[in-house]
């Protein structure tokens, strides 16, 4: 499946659901536009001089600033008064929170087959 709908993507039910045997697995990829097909340029507060502000979740996370490392979003230098150098420029697309991050995530629920191999719970146990 490929989702190009970036503003409010689809979700996808299987009905059945999607059965990962042993030995195998899911992969996803997701392509990010920065500027390169005509979308705009993601723009962030520059915090040290001449240093493209945003870093990854890793970095991020390992500097303290927390979970993400998404610069701060502005459209002009007057967005960016009192912090950083106080200019606005191209940033780095990095994970964030907002429509202008990366945000290639995969949500999603599993369980492990039944003892018969396949998904039907109705045997299983509820809990709470």
């Amino acid at each position: 499946m490929t989702a190009t709908d970036y503003a409010d993507p689809p979700q996808v039910a299987f009905n059945p659901p999607l059965l990962v045997n042993v030995g195998q697995g899911l992969r996803y990829t997701c392509t990010h536009d920065n500027g390169v097909d005509g979308r705009p340029i993601k723009m962030g507060c520059e915090e040290q001089p001449g240093v493209t502000p945003g870093v990854d979740a890793a970095t991020a996370l390992f500097s303290g600033r927390g979970t993400t490392g998404a610069a701060r979003r502005c459209a002009t230098d007057a967005d960016c008064a009192g912090f950083g150098t106080g200019k606005c420029v191209p940033a780095n697309l990095v994970f964030g929170f907002t429509s202008d991050d990366d945000m290639c995530i995969m949500p999603g629920a599993w369980y492990p087959a039944n003892a018969a191999g396949n998904c039907d719970l109705s045997g299983m146990p509820a809990l709470n």
